[in-house]
């Protein structure tokens, strides 16, 4: 008891302590120096702030770059099916065969463009050439005017490359009475109809052997319109009237717009207006309806090919996409390009004469035919709204004494003497490949589409069919994409096509012991035309459709449609993906050192976070 007693009192009363333990338990018991725990709390969570703040500004970064990226590198393509062309770029070039003086020349011209693999030929009709009075063709002795145009085109037709007729420089009887009259050749005429009904007559003489007019030449430049204000509504004038008149004369004509010059002049300085806004313009004024292909120069002016910056700003190789952009905002999409004018200026090493880069930098001969074909092959691969484009030039007829210190003789791909340059070469070998058809449509008359057996031509409310009903018949196709469908017609007692790509049975189609094929009655009882699905998903590279009859009633085919679908870009995905993961974690970072700060919450509090943590995660308390 009394053991007890003694022990309570123990507890009740501290024991008694000598002066040297009261020192040492002061020392263990007294207050910290340092600051106290909140301030150090709050440094903690406003760095754990600025962390999730960083990385969502980084993570937010990395998926704008991956937007970016795609969008720069995609700029312009066109994936799918482009019902603007036939499925593949035509080569044309700049030619001045009415400047030859003999004969001879022009002859040994149009063989080495039919060498060069040259389909097409921009050859001028100089009105005052041609008219020297009204409804008079004859010059000052006498001699037919026309005589020296009929050769030309005669020549060249029967080479099998087609005309781009570019009609352009006025009369002395057709100029309106100005300042500059003598230099007023370029200038508009004051009688738009007289210039209207002389590009009629060019159209009805060569009814059947020219369908591509274009209606003057650069009017969006000062010294191509008199020396006049740039005034796009007046030239939409001047191609109303004159598609009118064409149109009677030659139904199947085409109007080609002027090519327009690349510049980012605004009209005020210089009265030269930029290509892009003399379009929007065009348009405004209501000339949309009235030509059936729009055209552009397209100089590379000393940049490459690939160089895709793209602004209103800039004139480079890919200023053209936003020519393109003008027409899709005025909803036109369905007419394609024809780039009048396009190439690279490359001065002899041993140039002494004056040039102040209108062109842009000069480039060595390898280079110019180099990029020549690299700018050709992207258009081809990427802008099959581009569908036919015109080097700039063949051969300058003027001797190189005649004007020696004159630069724009150095785009010619062929020398006076008739030596090519390697831009021919390069040229030459380039076309010889382009038997092979890109993203498009392609009618049955492309030569590309090969028929063997017997076919019969036959046309339906306006539409061209190959038609076939007997064994034997098949139509062979290289085309470069990823799908291919066939335009036929189907329905009613229609046949079957059989079908092999690279030699290989088609995967998805029916098949029988024969092959795989296609059946074109579709169990509707009215005939119709139809596009049938015949691969998708193939690799994008060079491939050979082979189409064989196989009975089972008439098979009548339309056209081919070439397709190209996107692919995956990994570089864009991967920076949009890690953006994403990024915002994701900087947005939890910052919820949870939010709450942390609002006191809703501890770095140990389970609810939000998992047992274990690395220590960058959690706020020090």
């Amino acid at each position: 008891m009394h053991e007890m007693t003694r022990r309570a009192r123990e507890i009740v009363r501290p024991q008694r302590q000598t002066r040297e333990d009261t020192s040492q338990a002061t020392t263990v018991t007294s207050p910290p120096t340092r600051p106290v725990a909140r301030p150090r709390r709050s440094r903690n969570l406003t760095n754990r702030m600025e962390s999730a703040l960083l990385l969502l500004a980084l993570s937010i970064s990395l998926i704008v770059s991956g937007v970016g990226l795609d969008g720069f590198l995609n700029r312009g393509i066109v994936y799918g099916t482009s019902t603007v062309n036939g499925g593949g770029l035509s080569l044309g070039m700049n030619v001045f065969l009415e400047k030859e003086v003999e004969r001879q020349n022009i002859v040994r011209s149009v063989q080495m463009l039919k060498a060069g693999g040259v389909t097409y030929a921009r050859q001028s009709f100089p009105w005052q050439d041609v008219e020297r009075a009204p409804g008079y063709y004859r010059d000052q002795d006498g001699q037919d005017t026309w005589a020296k145009y009929d050769f030309i085109v005669e020549q060249l037709t029967g080479a099998g490359i087609s005309i781009l007729a570019r009609v352009d420089t006025i009369p002395r009887w057709a100029r309106p009475t100005t300042d500059n009259f003598e230099a007023y050749d370029k200038g508009p005429p004051q009688d738009f109809n007289n210039y209207a009904n002389f590009v009629a007559t060019v159209a009805a003489r060569y009814k059947g052997k020219i369908s591509h007019f274009q209606v003057w030449n650069e009017p969006n430049l000062n010294g191509e319109w008199g020396g006049k204000p740039i005034n796009p509504a007046q030239y939409g004038l001047l191609l109303r009237r004159t598609s009118e008149k064409v149109k009677v004369a030659n139904p199947a004509a085409l109007i080609v717009t002027a090519g327009l010059a690349q510049t980012t002049e605004d009209g005020v300085a210089t009265n030269n207006l930029n290509e892009l806004d003399f379009i929007q313009r065009l348009y405004d004024s209501g000339a949309g309806p009235y030509f059936d292909i729009l055209s552009v120069m397209d100089y590379g002016l000393g940049h490459s090919p690939e160089d895709r910056r793209v602004g209103p700003e800039r004139a480079n190789f890919s200023r053209l996409l936003l020519a393109r952009e003008v027409m899709v905002r005025n909803n036109d999409s369905q007419k394609p390009i024809w780039v009048s004018e396009y190439g690279w200026i490359s001065l002899p090493t041993d140039w002494k004469g004056s040039y102040d880069k209108t062109w842009g930098v000069s480039v060595d001969a390898e280079t110019q035919a180099r990029w020549t074909v690299e700018g050709l092959e992207r258009m081809r691969r990427e802008w099959p709204w581009v569908t036919n484009v015109f080097v700039w030039g063949f051969r300058w007829v003027e001797r190189p004494q005649e004007r020696p210190d004159d630069p724009s003789r150095h785009f010619e791909v062929v020398d006076y003497d008739f030596t090519p340059r390697p831009a021919y070469l390069a040229l030459r070998d380039w076309a010889g490949h382009q038997a092979v058809a890109t993203s498009g449509v392609l009618p049955v008359r492309d030569s590309r589409l090969l028929w063997g057996g017997t076919w019969r031509e036959q046309t339906l409310g306006g539409q061209n069919y190959r038609v076939a009903n007997a064994p034997g018949a098949t139509v062979r196709l290289t085309f470069q994409g990823t799908d291919v469908r066939l335009k036929a017609r189907a329905g009613g007692a229609e046949g079957q096509l059989y079908a092999t790509i690279d030699g290989q049975p088609v995967r998805g189609l029916r098949a029988d012991k024969d092959g795989t094929y296609v059946m074109l009655r579709d169990g509707i009882t009215q005939t119709h035309d139809a596009e049938i699905a015949l691969a998708s998903g193939l690799d994008d590279r060079q491939h050979i459709l082979e189409l064989r009859y196989g009975g089972f009633g008439e098979t009548a085919i339309n056209g081919v449609l070439i397709g190209r679908q996107r692919p995956f870009d990994w570089t864009a995905a991967f920076l949009i993906t890690a953006g994403l993961a990024g915002v994701f974690a900087g947005l939890v970072a910052g919820a949870r050192a939010a709450l942390i700060a609002a006191g809703w919450l501890t770095r140990n509090d389970r609810r939000f976070a998992a047992r274990r943590q690395p220590a960058w995660w959690n706020t020090r308390e």
